[in-house]
């Protein structure tokens, strides 16, 4: 045993500034021995623990060994093994520290003693971890959060599902700040969660236990801003009390959760999926070597697939360089499996995981609610969302499940909001069971009523923003048809009537949502399978048949078209306006197949037939393509005149759309006979209402044809411009062959600028027209090749040249015909066959004369550029 300690020597004399030593709890007053405490009362000390804290205090922050404590202050021999210093220091702390279990002045130092930490010293702020990973893509939310923080707000929540990038959103905002981090994933939820949730800020900030005011003024007192409360979810609601006290108290504290918190002062901020780009950018990052090669066609798939949600991205990056890009694309359909790493949060290790700790916070009424919205595919707007749920306050359940981050809202074409499961979330709800019948059933009912005459003939007389909600709707469309199409013929969907029907309903609604801006013809299979039935009252069987024929109008033979026409004439009787839309169909696709004289008797037939049912928008759409066929057939006043009377009717019943189409063809009549300010005015009020209306199909014809127009006129960087959008907006529709016509404008246009790359651009053109297969484009392109070639080639640019004269001749298309006759005029002229060019000359002008056509119309110009190069004499090289 060692012998008693003498007494305690004078410790080294600390700085004068150091007589008064302010600490968290209190001021330390070493002259006096004691500690005055902030909160009231006095810590008094004994002699030898003033001069132990003197001893430390004079280290100026730098470890001192048990050993120099044990001879500067006890006076004790080198090698005295003695707990008297435990002892001690464990009183003083008790005397000293706010917290005493959780010391901040005087620290140990493992393996070697103690330090004093001087309140100055004390840092909370880096009190949250050092970002490893950049954070990629949320640059807009923390903009958000600044001008939350600049607006005063004291309580704000990030809310959103698992696996969105709260946390880390959180961190990164927190980063720079004064800042503490709490993570109360590991509390238990439950009668006093709230007060084990301030106990945990307590040891975190190292101050004692207290209420929220007492705790906020603590933190200020440790110079935190910034309280971020991770995960509280499973904590509610005492949790959101808990951290309205604290935020009442002055303190601003930001909270993550995947539930609101459901108070009157929170500022609530729903951290969205990533944008595509980020998304992409985040796959990159993570896995860079995997993807460097990889597309980014196949990463934004991959993206989509999870639905850009950011810890999905990281797990699938985290499978990159197993799989590939493709690979890891092509497994996505199950990402529940593919997506789990091993290490990390258990609530990060895979999305089930995420999921599950959701789904386990959800009683059994929320839980049978979700399932009912698996019959969603991609969301739809809330009224519909309400129909698929049913029973009683269905908006209140909506918002339930909204306030615990299962629903996502956003806002559809028009603002509309709509509402959907993110597909992670879906995925996981179908390994939970099939959506209720019932829910099925609304689910049907709901979409197919978009497919009711009453609902089409709506979409034609509105602004179009109805149109474009209903082409959002297209997934659930096309769904809802799989479902009804799957039934027995003559069989029912439970709750909703017969099947057939409803399937005619769908497609026909999903015709409407694609028609303006995608290729309809994706519908064929289900169209021909709905048909194919038998099951159809004769009605729908009507309607199904003329869709089926406007689907393949283009391709299918003739005969089979007039057939199924022919079917569609029988299934309408007893209804004149199906009827008259039936022979209005079928002129149109004599028409398109060149046979203008049998289809000019149809379309008077379908005028007459529509007239008399007072179908009136039918009335101005067979007026506008009565002007069509004129034109086509080289009657342009005959055709003014349609088109100028179908745009008046069209108008007058409020069909913008269709009244744009015919003003648009208007201006087409207009160019030919060289008005070109008007038609380019046309062209133009034309082009405003179908933009406005989201037809897109449309306005990228409209281009194309400004486009012609600055080309006939010379103006050759304005053709650019609008061939060059027109041609991307074709493609973005799926409609090769118009991209093939505007492609040959293209190439046409590089070789009025005598570039090289029209040989390219032709043969691009050509390529498209025989993907389209479209033989009439194809010979139009060849001509501009034998144009093109005529220097290097002569002879078999002129045999080329008369080949594809010939075959537009044959094909009816008298104005082609005599393009190309102009170009082979050229050619010939190159060639020095100037008696054979004038006479391609002269029968091109009489075309040109025969036609009503104008100079300034493009066979004038064509014919003008023939007229010069034959003015110019002979080719010095022929």
């Amino acid at each position: 045993m060692p012998s008693p300690p003498p007494a305690a020597p004078a410790a080294a004399a600390p700085p004068p500034d150091a007589e008064r030593i302010p600490l968290e709890a209190g001021e330390l007053d070493l002259p006096a021995r004691v500690l005055r405490r902030h909160d009231g009362g006095d810590e008094h000390l004994t002699p030898t623990e003033v001069a132990l804290v003197r001893w430390l205090a004079a280290a100026g922050g730098a470890p001192v060994t048990r050993a120099e404590l044990l001879r500067e202050v006890w006076g004790y021999r080198e090698g005295v093994r003695t707990r008297t210093i435990d002892t001690t220091i464990r009183r003083l702390r008790a005397k000293l520290e706010r917290v005493p279990a959780l010391p901040r002045h005087i620290e140990t130092v493992e393996g070697l003693g103690y330090r004093f930490v001087p309140l100055a010293a004390l840092q909370v702020a880096g009190a949250t971890p050092a970002e490893l990973d950049a954070t990629v893509g949320r640059e807009g939310l923390l903009a958000q959060l600044d001008a939350a923080a600049a607006g005063g707000a004291r309580l704000i929540t990030l809310t959103g599902p698992g696996g969105i990038g709260k946390t880390r959103a959180a961190l990164a905002w927190a980063r720079g700040r004064p800042a503490l981090l709490v993570e109360a994933e590991a509390l238990a939820p439950g009668p006093g969660s709230g007060e084990a949730l301030l106990a945990a800020v307590a040891a975190a900030a190292g101050l004692r236990p207290g209420v929220g005011g007492a705790l906020a003024a603590g933190l200020g007192e440790r110079g935190v801003e910034l309280l971020v409360l991770d995960n509280l979810e499973h904590l509610l609601p005492e949790a959101a009390e808990a951290a309205r006290a604290v935020a009442q108290g002055g303190a601003r504290v930001l909270c993550t959760s995947r539930h609101r918190l459901q108070l009157p002062d929170e500022l609530v901020i729903e951290v969205p999926p990533l944008d595509e780009p980020d998304a992409v950018a985040l796959l990159r990052a993570r896995a860079p070597a995997a993807f460097a090669g990889a597309a980014d066609e196949d990463l934004r798939e991959i993206a989509h697939a999870v639905d850009r949600m950011p810890l999905a991205l990281e797990l699938a990056a985290g499978r990159a360089d197993l799989l590939g890009a493709p690979g890891l694309r092509a497994r996505l359909g199950s990402p529940l499996d593919l997506l789990h790493r091993e290490g990390g949060p258990c609530r990060q290790r895979s999305l089930r995981a995420v999921l599950e700790w959701s789904w386990a916070a959800l009683d059994a009424a929320a839980r049978a609610d979700l399932l009912r919205l698996t019959a969603l595919r991609s969301g739809a707007q809330v009224p519909v969302a309400e129909a698929i749920l049913g029973g009683p306050a269905p908006l209140s359940r909506l918002q339930r499940l909204r306030d615990r981050s299962w629903l996502r809202a956003w806002a559809g074409p028009t603002g509309a909001r709509r509402v959907g499961l993110l597909a992670p979330l879906r995925a996981f709800l179908a390994e939970q069971g099939p959506p209720p019948a019932d829910a099925v059933a609304r689910h049907a009912l709901a979409f197919a009523a978009a497919g009711d005459d009453d609902a089409r003939e709506a979409l034609e007389r509105g602004d179009g923003g109805a149109r474009r909600e209903l082409r959002a709707d297209l997934p659930e469309l096309l769904h809802a048809a799989d479902v009804a199409l799957a039934c027995p013929p003559g069989a029912e969907l439970p709750g909703a009537g017969p099947a057939g029907p409803l399937a005619a309903r769908l497609l026909l609604a999903a015709f409407e949502a694609l028609r303006l801006q995608d290729d309809p013809r994706a519908l064929l299979p289900r169209a021909l399978a709905a048909l194919a039935r038998g099951d159809l009252p004769p009605w729908d069987h009507a309607q199904l048949l003329i869709l089926d024929v406007d689907l393949q109008r283009a391709s299918a033979p003739v005969e089979r078209t007039r057939a199924a026409l022919a079917l569609a004439w029988q299934a309408a009787d007893g209804h004149p306006g199906l009827r008259a839309r039936a022979r209005a169909t079928e002129a149109v696709v004599l028409q398109e197949r060149g046979d203008t004289a049998a289809a000019l008797p149809v379309h008077h037939d379908a005028l007459a037939l529509a007239e008399a049912a007072g179908a009136r928008r039918l009335v101005g759409t067979v007026h506008s393509n009565l002007g069509n066929l004129h034109n086509h057939r080289g009657e342009l006043d005959l055709a003014g005149a349609h088109l100028a009377e179908a745009v008046r009717r069209l108008e007058a019943e409020g069909c913008r759309r269709l009244a744009a189409v015919a003003r648009g063809n208007l201006g087409v009549v207009l160019h030919e006979q060289g008005q070109l300010l008007a038609a380019e005015d046309a062209y133009t009020q034309a082009l405003r209402a179908q933009r406005s209306l989201g037809n897109m199909r449309y306005v990228a014809i409209l281009e194309g044809n400004l486009g012609q127009i600055a080309l006939d006129r010379g103006e050759l960087d304005r053709a650019h411009d609008h061939l060059a959008l027109a041609r991307r907006l074709h493609r973005d529709c799926g409609n090769v062959r118009c991209e093939a016509i505007v492609a040959l404008a293209q190439a046409e246009l590089l070789r009025c600028r005598a570039r090289p790359e029209a040989h390219a651009a032709a043969d691009e053109a050509r390529a498209l027209a025989d993907r389209a297969g479209d033989g009439l484009a194809l010979a139009v392109v060849d001509a501009l090749r034998a144009e093109l070639e005529a220097d290097e080639r002569p002879a078999r640019a002129r045999e080329r040249a008369e080949a594809a004269w010939a075959r537009c001749a044959g094909m009816g298309a008298e104005i082609e015909a005599a393009i190309a006759q102009a170009r082979l005029g050229r050619v010939l002229c190159r060639c020095g066959e100037r008696v054979g060019a004038a006479a391609q000359a002269e029968g091109a002008r009489a075309v040109l004369a025969a036609r009503g056509l104008s100079p300034m119309s493009e066979l004038g110009r064509h014919l003008a550029e023939l007229d010069r190069a034959l003015a110019a004499g002979p080719s010095p090289w022929a």
